[in-house]
């Protein structure tokens, strides 16, 4: 984590707003070392949140995708990251929950402070012209 905070790009990465969201604590705990994907419907959702677990996949409710897909898919695109996760699917992610006024008000109010807006929130569409990159392997810690 050190090495890690000496890179300026690290840190503004981390300081990006259209990154952070808040969750519960339970939320942010299960979320941790998994990657989002789609789990079948036999999985059980969350009684609080609706997502769903599983040993390393995360699942966020339908109402929640397409925010966590803009998300994703504007660090992908702003910061060169990998995906945690495959491209076509945030794509569909996006298509299924569209942006909202509530999504729109924060991405302008992050604008306002931070100086940029998420391109996947001002122009949904812009999220399927996407191509996928090389395939990195993520690699957990034990």
């Amino acid at each position: 984590a050190r090495r890690c905070e000496q890179n300026t790009d690290y840190v503004k990465m981390r300081a990006d707003m259209h990154n952070m969201f808040p969750v519960t604590r339970h939320a942010e705990l299960d979320r941790r070392r998994t990657l989002f994907g789609e789990l079948p419907d036999s999985e059980n959702a969350d009684a609080d949140c609706g997502y769903k677990l599983s040993f390393q996949s995360f699942e966020p409710p339908d109402h929640a995708k397409g925010n966590v897909a803009r998300a994703m898919l504007y660090m992908y695109d702003h910061y060169d990251l990998p995906l945690i996760g495959t491209l076509q699917m945030y794509q569909q992610w996006n298509r299924l929950d569209p942006v909202d006024d509530a999504e729109r008000q924060r991405n302008a109010r992050i604008k306002a402070i931070q100086g940029n807006s998420n391109p996947f929130i001002d122009d949904p569409k812009k999220a399927d012209t996407l191509k996928s990159r090389s395939p990195v392997s993520l690699q957990f810690p034990g």
